[in-house]
């Protein structure tokens, strides 16, 4: 018994190993396998270089990405040093400005002071009344103005010596070429006419006997 059974499974065995549809499944088998295996290795290889090329990609990039930095730091820096030339340069040439508008002022002003030499004032004369308690106008007329001299800047910038002390007019009146100028001053000191008081008090007794009332005189000055 037992050795029919190992006849019989041997003879399975040949069957199904010998028998060329068994075979023929077998190497379909083997060779779907390996075409997959095959598909693998290449998908795995297609991986390797996807990587391999975004890694180089990378390095690109990143060496790109060094360059453009060490570029800006060089523009940077020449823009820095341009910057400092030109705030160097525009100090200078507005010390140079200033410096010429400084002699110009200068020379301005010693033209006007040698033009200013020979102005005067004529004596300044009262108005007959005064102009209120304490105070009275004065006005002369300006002389020697040089020809082109500004005849109001000179008026109002020319003192003139009024009842003891120097002082610039208050108001100046331009009556042209052939009129000249006149400078005003409104004189508050050293005005006594127009300073009014009592002097000389006389008590002249009562006005009547027994009226109560007194008569005084005083004389306004």
């Amino acid at each position: 018994m037992g050795s029919l059974i190992a006849w019989v499974a041997q003879d399975v065995w040949a069957m199904s190993v010998l028998n060329p549809s068994a075979l023929e499944r077998r190497r379909l088998g083997w060779d779907k396998d390996y075409t997959k295996h095959l598909a693998q290795i290449s998908t795995m290889q297609d991986i390797t270089a996807k990587w391999a090329q975004e890694i180089q990609q990378h390095a690109t990039a990143r060496e790109a990405m060094r360059k453009e930095r060490a570029d800006w730091d060089k523009e940077r820096a020449q823009w820095q040093s341009d910057r400092r030339e030109h705030e160097r340069m525009q100090e200078e040439q507005m010390k140079l400005e200033l410096e010429r508008k400084r002699r110009e002022l200068e020379k301005e002003k010693e033209e006007e002071e040698k033009k200013k030499v020979g102005l005067k004032w004529q004596d300044p004369q009262p108005d007959q009344h005064c102009l209120r308690f304490g105070a009275r106008r004065y006005t002369a007329k300006l002389e020697h103005i040089p020809a082109g001299y500004n005849r109001v800047r000179a008026c109002r910038e020319t003192q003139a010596w009024v009842n003891g002390k120097w002082a610039a007019p208050t108001d100046c009146d331009d009556r042209g070429p052939l009129g000249g100028i006149y400078g005003a001053w409104i004189v508050d000191w050293e005005e006594g006419p127009c300073r009014p008081f009592f002097q000389d008090f006389k008590d002249k007794g009562c006005t009547a006997e027994g009226s109560g009332k007194r008569v005084c005189v005083l004389r306004f000055e």
